[in-house]
């Protein structure tokens, strides 16, 4: 029970400080901080970071194209806006559709590492790093190679791409944290239902 109570305040407090760092990446997308595009191509090094953990380039250009088609979405149903070639850095009622992309996608960055953090606590997740999630794909897509070579069966495609796999990691991780939970929650309630017994 001491151990569930404990995991709650680290859950608790890793929200707060999502909070508070999601206020500060805003401040900082607002002043527009972020290093030019052309000096970090294909660079993995930390753009932002959650409570120590990096989110790398290619992290927060993901949660960009995850993000994409809400932001047109919205300036489509707002103001009617198509998107022409001028369209992302235009005002609209002043609002830029870029700058709201930027903020919406590290907005979903954050709280991708969050989910990370909570799975790798739970021992739902190893490395949460993007290098360490390159090396796991990699290795991955090396065994799922050699199964096939063996005539073995494998389940899901002969090779993830980036995409596909994290979404594979992360939906596996989640349902671990959530069993575990329930886990927790059922032996709580036991203890609860013992002790009124």
């Amino acid at each position: 029970m001491a151990k569930s109570g404990r995991s709650r305040m680290k859950y608790i407090w890793a929200v707060a400080g999502c909070l508070v760092l999601s206020v500060c990446a805003s401040a900082a997308l607002a002043k527009e901080k972020l290093m030019p595009k052309e000096e970090v191509a294909g660079s993995s090094e930390a753009i932002a970071t959650v409570d120590g953990m990096p989110i790398a380039l290619p992290e927060f250009e993901k949660a960009a194209r995850r993000q994409m088609s809400g932001v047109l979405s919205y300036y489509h149903d707002k103001y009617g806006a198509a998107q022409t070639a001028g369209f992302w850095t235009s005002s609209f009622g002043g609002e830029v559709p870029l700058r709201m992309l930027k903020q919406t996608a590290m907005d979903d960055a954050i709280r991708m590492k969050i989910r990370q953090r909570i799975a790798a606590d739970e021992d739902a997740l190893g490395d949460i790093g993007y290098t360490g999630f390159l090396r796991q794909l990699e290795q991955e897509n090396a065994r799922r190679a050699k199964a096939v070579a063996n005539h073995e069966v494998i389940y899901g495609p002969v090779q993830y791409n980036e995409d596909t796999y994290f979404e594979y990691m992360m939906t596996n991780a989640t349902t671990a944290v959530k069993r575990g939970m329930l886990a927790d929650l059922r032996s709580h309630a036991e203890e609860q239902t013992l002790r009124a017994f």
